[in-house]
């Protein structure tokens, strides 16, 4: 009879208690899985968005920790457009708004200028673009407008009174542009009451890839004054900077590390006690091995085997479960525009390497009392 065989074989016949620690298992690698898989996704939306858009930079009031409440002026972007290694900047204004009689919370609505870089590079899918001079006109992206059941002509009520007629729907590689509204800057400088005012600029640099030159403009705006010598107050950040301070992602990405470490810690719980009764059990089984020869380290590597059978059997389950758990979670329409249901193979690799972590720390000390046990008190063992 070969190890493997034997594995196979340790495995199957308990199979209550082994299927209740690959069950543990799979929830704890498929919670890892589902929870930094949709965290990485939010930051893959953010990337996917500047990259898709050519922004380089974006320019926020300094010391401003949640950049939705950012309040610029809008006559700054002169200034910023006048910085050395500029080649635009585009004034932002975002709110986040809801749908109550659909169960659509958080949508963002996006105010930006007509024909600017941020908005021109998306995709029409019927209608068009917003066009200068335009008002009470909105541009609605693929997942909102399936959402909110809408098409080319269709009215859709911002703040459930402000009616505006749907001039073009459009798709994006970047999950937040596909669930986000766009109107005039002009109009929602007025329906939040904040004229003139903007959340913050974005800023696109001449030949980015260039070393050093996104650095140099970010310094060069860090350092602008007013005409009366006095600092302007701005916070310039790189778009990868940017992302990595988002407030909203570092706590998602920290609340699903700590889910995860604590389904971890359960999983591997659940290995150690399965593993640990498994040797108990077969005490005489194991001294009848080592009387007819089998060294310490082959008893070793049969109990870790089949530590890492049930492992490998928990990551596949898990990664599957999550994979179809994510899928579904972005078609509900409270999340559809939050929620990624894609998950990087990444994430899934992580994953396995993590499902191999636990059960080599779950049997370890199963394994050192398996390699202990002498032939002779474990024969009398009952």
């Amino acid at each position: 009879m070969t190890l493997l065989t034997m594995v196979f074989r340790n495995v199957v016949r308990r199979k209550l208690r082994s299927g209740l620690t690959i069950v543990a298992i799979a929830l704890a690698i498929g919670a890892v899985v589902a929870l930094v898989g949709i965290a990485s996704g939010f930051e893959r939306s953010f990337v996917q968005l500047y990259d898709s858009a050519g922004i380089d930079i974006i320019v926020v009031r300094s010391g401003v920790q949640e950049r939705f409440n950012s309040v610029l002026d809008e006559s700054i972007g002169k200034r910023l457009a006048a910085v050395p290694g500029v080649e635009e900047a585009i004034p932002s204004l975002v709110d986040m708004i809801s749908f109550e009689n659909e169960n659509i919370v958080s949508v963002p609505l996006r105010g930006a200028p007509a024909g600017a870089k941020v908005i021109d590079h998306l995709q029409i899918l019927s209608g068009r673009h917003l066009r200068a001079g335009d008002t009470q006109e909105i541009v609605l992206g693929k997942t909102v407008a399936e959402q909110l059941h809408k098409k080319v002509g269709d009215t859709v009520k911002l703040y459930d009174q402000y009616p505006y007629k749907v001039v073009g729907i459009y798709d994006a590689e970047s999950l937040f542009d596909n669930g986000s509204l766009i109107i005039p800057i002009g109009d929602l400088q007025r329906l939040m009451e904040r004229p003139n005012q903007v959340t913050g600029f974005t800023v696109g640099v001449v030949n980015p890839a260039e070393p050093g030159n996104v650095d140099r403009v970010v310094k060069a705006i860090d350092e602008l004054k007013d005409d009366k010598g006095k600092s302007l107050a701005l916070q310039a950040l790189s778009a990868r900077d940017h992302i990595n301070t988002i407030t909203q992602l570092q706590a998602a990405k920290a609340m699903s590390w700590v889910t995860s470490v604590i389904a971890l810690v359960i999983g591997t719980v659940g290995v150690t006690n399965t593993m640990f009764m498994s040797v108990f059990e077969r005490t005489r089984e194991i001294g009848i091995l080592r009387a007819i020869g089998w060294r310490p380290q082959r008893i070793v590597r049969l109990i870790l085997c089949e530590s890492l059978a049930m492992s490998t059997l928990g990551a596949l389950v898990g990664g599957a479960g999550a994979l179809i758990a994510t899928r579904l979670l972005a078609k509900v329409p409270m999340v559809a525009g939050i929620i990624d249901g894609r998950i990087s193979p990444n994430v899934l690799a992580l994953g396995f390497l993590l499902s191999i972590v636990v059960g080599l720390i779950g049997v370890a000390y199963p394994a050192f009392r398996g390699a202990r046990i002498v032939p002779t008190a474990a024969l009398r063992h009952e």
